[in-house]
């Protein structure tokens, strides 16, 4: 807490931060809060936007070299997907071209790992996650699976869509108006923080998304 506090304090004197902007950014948060719910959370949504859940994964999960990259589960994950059997489809409605998806999972040393959890959710084809669609039954593709005696996992999804980010929200508002704003960042962050680049590409893919469902173009550039 005490970095933190320093940190705040150094950012309200660099920017020479007036009592109108405070109390914006007092607003924001009440606004975050106010927003968030048991299936929205606006909290990990400014988080992940702002790559502060990529750089702290990547600093929490170092992965020896040939292991799959640890990555954070973002603002639509819930917890609770049905367990599900191997090769059972995902879809508790119809829609959207089927597609099949299988693994194996390995330990360090190339032995199959055995009863592993994969924990899966995607967007339907209305762009939608089912903690985001009123309309979806509650398990609608998501599922947790477990792996075979031979670390084998398959099982059946719909091919993904581009989902988008909530527009009705402060972060969709911050997108919305501040590509300068992130532009910036990029430039102050120094190269000796660990984690940088996977941080600023998950802002940039956020922008780019979210203008894209504008129908609007985007310079963020790498």
């Amino acid at each position: 807490m005490q970095a933190l506090a320093r940190h705040i304090h150094g950012f309200v004197s660099e920017v020479g931060l007036t009592r109108d902007e405070w109390q914006q950014a007092v607003a924001v948060l009440a606004e975050t809060g106010d927003i968030s719910d048991g299936h929205r959370q606006e909290f990990v949504l400014w988080s992940d936007a702002l790559g502060v859940s990529m750089l702290v994964d990547s600093i929490a999960t170092p992965h020896p070299a040939g292991t799959t990259e640890s990555t954070v589960v973002g603002p639509f994950w819930a917890a609770g997907s049905p367990i599900r059997r191997y090769g059972e489809s995902i879809s508790e409605q119809i829609g959207g071209d089927p597609v099949w998806v299988f693994g194996r999972v390995t330990s360090e040393s190339r032995q199959p790992v055995a009863a592993a959890e994969i924990d899966v959710w995607q967007n339907g084809v209305n762009r939608l996650y089912a903690v985001q669609d009123p309309d979806a039954p509650e398990a609608h593709l998501r599922g947790r699976f477990h792996s075979t005696p031979d670390g084998e996992y398959a099982f059946l999804a719909i091919r993904p869509t581009p989902y988008p980010i909530p527009a009705d929200g402060p972060v969709g508002k911050m997108l919305a108006g501040n590509l300068d704003a992130v532009r910036a960042l990029r430039e102050r962050m120094t190269p000796r923080i660990v984690g940088q680049d996977a941080a600023l590409d998950a802002i940039r893919r956020r922008i780019q998304t979210f203008h894209a469902d504008l129908g609007e173009p985007s310079a963020v550039s790498r």
